[in-house]
């Protein structure tokens, strides 16, 4: 009897391991589908055709993006706010998986609602600026934030004026000269103080001038020794493409960060814009 009852004790306890594993199994399936829907609905909200704007000759823009992992924090942005001038956008939320993601996305809807407003008396950026960082601030109780470049280029005229909100300056690649660093004026990242004013900067493009737009993907991406790509490397590369199309540059940028890293997993998404100014035909 007593065999008997250890016999069924033991069953019992295997067919409750069975069925535990079979709901941790289908409790993964389940997150995992989730997470790949999360992730169509995130990459279905960018720009992803290529090139982006093949009914403009004034311009060439081109945009990638490689996730590190199903969902992320990196995004662009690029539309026409009206005939002549073209807004750009790129950014990065702070934090990993769904929490960065759903920031990301709400970053981008606010960021597309109001820059295709009218903004009353005070500049288009400024108020643009200052409207997507009051949004994130507010009832921010996970002091989640993002960094974020946002930039409006006049295609008849070439006049390029930009805000910056604690990220990355981007690479200017004047026509027969060397990639530098564009000079961005620095403010605080966006969603910690809805009170911040930001400082414009501005700049004007000649025909065949280029610009890149990056997350810190790039330079902050890893090789085996746990080198970093850095910016060096980067303007490197993007003086090598200059020539090329804003396509090519892309790809040279991508080629030489996979070169670099090797077999290093890429830990952070890798994100990229490029914008040449044409002038008018």
């Amino acid at each position: 009897r007593n065999l008997l009852g250890m016999m069924a004790a033991r069953m019992r306890k295997t067919n409750q391991q069975v069925i535990d594993r079979v709901r941790n199994s289908m409790l993964l399936d389940r997150l995992q589908s989730e997470m790949r829907t999360a992730q169509e609905i995130q990459t279905g909200m960018l720009p992803m055709r290529s090139p982006l704007f093949p009914e403009h000759f004034e311009i060439e823009c081109e945009a990638s993006i490689q996730q590190a992992r199903e969902v992320g924090g990196d995004f662009f942005d690029a539309f026409f706010i009206d005939e002549k001038r073209l807004f750009v956008a790129i950014g990065d939320v702070c934090g990993k998986g769904m929490p960065a993601a759903l920031l990301m996305m709400r970053t981008l809807t606010t960021l597309r609602s109001e820059a295709g407003r009218k903004q009353g008396q005070k500049g288009h950026l400024e108020r643009v600026m200052e409207r997507i960082n009051r949004k994130l601030a507010l009832n921010n109780d996970r002091l989640l934030f993002a960094s974020l470049f946002i930039g409006l280029l006049d295609t008849g005229s070439g006049s390029f004026r930009f805000a910056n909100a604690g990220h990355l300056r981007p690479v200017i690649a004047r026509h027969g000269e060397p990639a530098s660093l564009l000079k961005v004026p620095r403010n605080p990242i966006a969603g910690i103080d809805p009170a911040i004013d930001y400082a414009l900067g501005e700049t004007r493009l000649a025909r065949g001038d280029l610009l890149l737009l990056y997350t810190d993907g790039v330079t902050e991406a890893e090789n085996e020794a746990t080198e970093q790509f850095g910016e060096a490397r980067l303007l490197a590369a993007v003086t090598g493409a200059a020539r090329g199309s804003a396509l090519q540059t892309l790809g040279a940028v991508r080629d030489a960060t996979r070169a670099f890293c090797g077999a290093h997993a890429q830990a952070d998404d890798i994100t990229l814009l490029a914008l040449r100014f044409l002038g008018q035909p």
